[in-house]
């Protein structure tokens, strides 16, 4: 429990060999809850037997899991703080859970909600590697899935490819990728179809159409084909 999170300043005072004599739960008052950008921590007040007072910051969750666990005090301090990381541990699991029932997450999407949830890199890891031995998270499932379904949606393979980075999937990383994912000819097709649905410049049409192609991620020589296509088209 090195964090600065986790242990007040003052109370290093005989730290490392006292037993915990007492601890209370508190929780952040109501009207607190929701409001700015980080979300508000409980404070769990644990007293040494030698008298400092060491003050940890938890998540909400995890202390509501710890008022209806009681450890019996007066305890050893290090069995209780792996009492403490054992809820913290459920809470995060349970907290990671319940947000996959409602989605689906990348490895690096969930640990970066539960740290915002308020919960230790170490906890969250512990949570995310629960998780992907489940298989309730698995990155190439993910990939696969959102590939799709950006492709339906009109992105193009580098704009793809760049935002499955952001949420950490490496596409080289995906089997059978890019092959069974991209065609040429499948993504002029798709291309042409975004232009079709897209009233012709005044001026500058060339130009124009194929930044716009760029932008959704279709690289130039596919943009320009397509661009091309749908000239000729309107020219015919």
């Amino acid at each position: 429990m090195n964090s600065p999170d986790y242990l007040d300043a003052q109370a290093t005072v005989d730290a490392e060999t006292s037993a915990v004599a007492s601890y209370r739960v508190v929780l952040p008052e109501r009207t607190s809850l929701g409001m700015g950008r980080s979300k508000p921590k409980a404070k769990l007040e644990v007293r040494l037997e030698s008298g400092p007072v060491m003050e940890i910051k938890l998540p909400v969750a995890v202390a509501r899991l710890l008022r209806s666990h009681d450890i019996n005090v007066p305890i050893d301090k290090d069995d209780f703080f792996d009492a403490v990381r054992s809820l913290e541990v459920r809470s995060a699991k349970e907290v990671l859970a319940a947000k996959l029932d409602r989605r689906d997450y990348t490895q690096l999407e969930a640990q970066q909600k539960l740290v915002r949830d308020g919960f230790l890199p170490d906890i969250a890891a512990e949570a995310v590697d629960w998780a992907c031995n489940h298989r309730f998270i698995d990155d190439d499932r993910y990939a696969r899935f959102y590939i799709e379904a950006k492709k339906r949606a009109g992105w193009g393979r580098r704009r793809i490819e760049r935002e499955l980075s952001v949420r950490g999937v490496d596409a080289e990383s995906i089997a059978g990728y890019p092959e069974d994912f991209f065609d040429d000819a499948a993504d002029v097709g798709r291309a042409l179809g975004l232009l079709e649905r897209k009233r012709l410049p005044d001026t500058r049409a060339y130009e124009k159409l194929v930044r716009f192609l760029v932008g959704k991620g279709f690289d130039y020589r596919c943009a320009s084909e397509a661009v091309k296509l749908r000239l000729e088209h309107e020219d015919a």
